[in-house]
């Protein structure tokens, strides 16, 4: 299965299908370690670990597992081995782990084929992943089905915790659960899922960046999945926050104590996990995103591009190596980002307010964290400040080149291309690989430096002229 990284629904569906294994198991007492170890492995890739199981029956069901960790499948999972005859796992090895999980539900509705949960709670979530070129995270493969399946552990084989009273008789799980949405085989509702104090991290193949989310928080509420409506019965609101790091690749130039990106962020959005036509996971959502006053933007590839580029425009006067693009952000920064088909979307404008320059990031611009690929339109925005020096600039050239010429008109000439509103303003476009950017300074006229030396070329005409018609007039 085509499966694309969306971790929040990637989540919400891995839980929603636990949520069902445990559920059904509340029933009849049988939850142990062992027991929920041995279900996982019967049913997705990976080698799992949970140290303790505590349950609770009166009123709303009650499981809470702790020291949850997913890892890569290995020969005790394919043998189902017993827990206490298994080596711990090595370390660095799990890509997923769980300090806690709380989990409440109504199991009288589950007799309805209804899942309704009150609460899941999962704290301390560590992730650990990779995402490859098709845009995929190695993490998605420990939820495939296994190569070497294991028959799940039968009532009959599991003892009874004291908390829950007697067994029902040949109670077995059947092995129908895996990433449709048709196999869930019930409809599922949530008041709340939520995550607390996770660390995410993902390491990207194509790029050798890193991206980290710590103190990340994730609430999912009004979660509806119905199978057979899935035209209908297929979303859930989220709501985010957490401080977002991107660190450049081992191999980058940039100082190894320069973050690309230091930035807490928040925001809120909706969620349609699957298909609907279908029914696989293929997730489809709109966020709206904040940028926290304060966030520290320093050398994106694309960022040190344009300012190289910026540099070299030294023409007619007009130098535009003051607009800074890297600092700190001095108001926050809000947007609101889709994604689909492994693109990420910008569908409102995104403005970076720096020191002395506006970066706007322009709605339709989108990146692909597999591929490494972008495309994107931005506008540059100088403060009236730093306008007025690099008009300064600009008539000082005037006077040397033009002398008693030079005036406001001229100025204007020249840097009509770059002007709108009374500040200096520059569009920018970028495209391709985002570790090496092709990024261009254009303008209404065309690329910039061209435009400016077309000025130039104007300016030197209108000098020559101007000589001319002096020496005409009183020159021999």
């Amino acid at each position: 299965m085509k499966r694309k990284l969306l971790f929040t629904a990637l989540a919400l569906v891995v839980l929603l299908v636990a949520a069902g294994l445990i559920a059904k198991q509340v029933l009849v007492g049988y939850l142990t370690p062992d027991f929920v170890v041995r279900q996982i492995e019967s049913h997705w890739n990976c080698r799992a670990e949970v140290t303790e199981v505590n349950v609770h029956l009166l009123g709303t069901a009650t499981v809470e597992l702790r020291g949850v960790a997913l890892a890569p499948r290995d020969s005790f999972a394919d043998d189902a081995t017993p827990l206490e005859e298994r080596t711990p796992l090595p370390d660095g090895t799990a890509e997923l782990q769980s300090g806690s999980v709380l989990l409440e539900i109504r199991p009288g509705e589950l007799i309805r084929r209804h899942l309704n949960i009150r609460q899941l709670v999962i704290d301390g979530l560590q992730v650990s992943t990779t995402i490859n070129r098709d845009g995929d995270a190695s993490l998605e493969k420990l939820f495939d089905e296994p190569a070497k399946p294991v028959l799940p552990l039968v009532a009959s084989e599991a003892p009874t915790p004291k908390e829950t009273g007697g067994p029902e008789e040949g109670t077995t799980v059947s092995d129908e659960e895996s990433f449709h949405a048709g196999d869930l085989n019930f409809s599922a509702a949530a008041d709340r899922m939520e995550v607390k104090d996770g660390q995410l991290a993902f390491h990207v193949e194509a790029s050798g960046a890193e991206i980290r989310l710590e103190s990340f928080s994730l609430a999912l509420t009004d979660i509806d999945v119905d199978p057979g409506e899935l035209d209908v019965h297929n979303r859930a609101a989220a709501e985010f926050g957490g401080d977002l790091i991107v660190r450049p690749p081992a191999d980058s130039p940039a100082p190894s104590d320069l973050d690309y990106l230091n930035a807490h962020i928040s925001g809120n959005g909706r969620i349609q996990p699957f298909n609907p036509e279908t029914g696989e996971v293929d997730p489809v959502w709109t966020v709206n995103l904040t940028i926290h006053q304060g966030a520290e933007i320093s050398t994106f590839p694309v960022i040190a591009q344009l300012q190289n580029l910026l540099k070299d425009v030294d023409t007619a006067g007009v130098d535009l190596s003051d607009l800074n693009l890297r600092g700190t952000l001095l108001a926050d920064a809000t947007t609101a980002i889709g994604h689909a088909e492994g693109k990420y979307l910008i569908k409102e404008p995104l403005a970076l307010q720096l020191p002395d320059t506006l970066l706007q990031i322009e709605q339709g611009s989108w990146f692909h964290t597999g591929t490494n690929e972008h495309k994107m339109k931005a506008t540059l925005v100088a403060s009236e400040t730093l306008t007025h020096q690099i008009e300064g600039k600009v008539d000082a050239y005037l006077q040397r080149k033009a002398g008693n010429l030079a005036s406001a008109n001229l100025r204007s000439l020249l840097m009509s291309p770059v002007m709108k509103d009374g500040q200096l303003t520059i569009e920018v476009s970028s495209k391709g690989d985002l570790s090496k950017p092709k990024v261009d300074l254009v303008t209404p006229l065309g690329n910039l430096s061209e435009v400016l030396g077309v000025s130039k070329d104007t300016m030197d005409s209108l000098e020559k002229t101007g000589k001319a018609l002096l020496k005409n007039l009183f020159g021999k």
